[in-house]
């Protein structure tokens, strides 16, 4: 029997770095909706021992109810092995919003960034191209004129790759990756020197007000989306 028009489905959807790397638009870890890592007082950055994830439900008619969130955790950097460290549920409404927390290993909390990773999964989700985003965020002091930092990359797929490393600063700000590209077999692993430095033509900026911020990107074979970190710049 032919129904008068599609069932209306729920939207449950996440800030997804894919998504948007695929539209063509320049994603940035530094997500609006994870939250865990910050600026501590006394300008010390860490991992907080609760973590929130914000789960959207675009849909404007049909509420998701039971969205399965699964939250994942690595070390600092682009593919880098994930470990599983909450499964939860939750229930949105239409054109709404839910906010959920999760604990933090004690291992994360211990260090001054981590990555976190979240994969929405509803039975009838009328999109799933919005339903996995990551936060990897960090914090660079830039008290000279650049400044340079070690990222490790990795190759998480099974095959060989060549993982390319694009740098994109705003602000005040330029950065780039030596090198720009990395041979690495399957779990292998390089470590890249990020250099970011302000433009000479910058004005002087109060400390502890953030400059701007740089976002490294890793793209692999057939412009696909490895992984990425993001840097905020005081």
């Amino acid at each position: 029997m032919a129904l008068p028009k599609p069932p209306e489905l729920p939207d449950p959807a996440i800030y997804s770095q894919e998504k948007l790397h695929l539209a063509g638009t320049l994603p940035s870890w530094d997500t609006p909706d994870i939250s865990a890592i910050e600026w501590r007082p006394r300008h010390t950055p860490g991992v907080k021992s609760v973590a929130w994830v914000r789960v959207h439900n675009h849909s404007s008619t049909t509420s998701a109810v039971n969205v399965a969130v699964v939250a994942e955790m690595s070390e600092f950097g682009i593919g880098t092995p994930r470990e599983p460290v909450a499964s939860l549920f939750c229930s949105v409404g239409p054109n709404a919003h839910a906010v959920i927390e999760f604990p933090v290993p004690q291992k994360y909390g211990k260090q001054a960034s981590a990555g976190v990773h979240v994969t929405l999964m509803h039975p009838t989700d009328s999109d799933r191209s919005n339903n996995a985003g990551s936060q990897a965020l960090a914090f660079i002091n830039l008290n000279v004129a650049s400044v340079t930092t070690r990222l490790r990359v990795r190759n998480p797929a099974a095959q060989a790759a060549v993982i390319q490393l694009r740098c994109v600063a705003n602000g005040t700000l330029s950065a780039t990756a030596t090198p720009s590209s990395v041979a690495l077999q399957p779990g292998a692993e390089a470590s890249v020197d990020i250099e970011i430095s302000r433009l000479p033509t910058a004005p002087a900026v109060q400390a502890n007000v953030t400059e701007g911020a740089v976002t490294v990107i890793g793209v692999g074979p057939g412009n696909s989306l490895v992984g990425g970190v993001t840097y905020l710049v005081l």
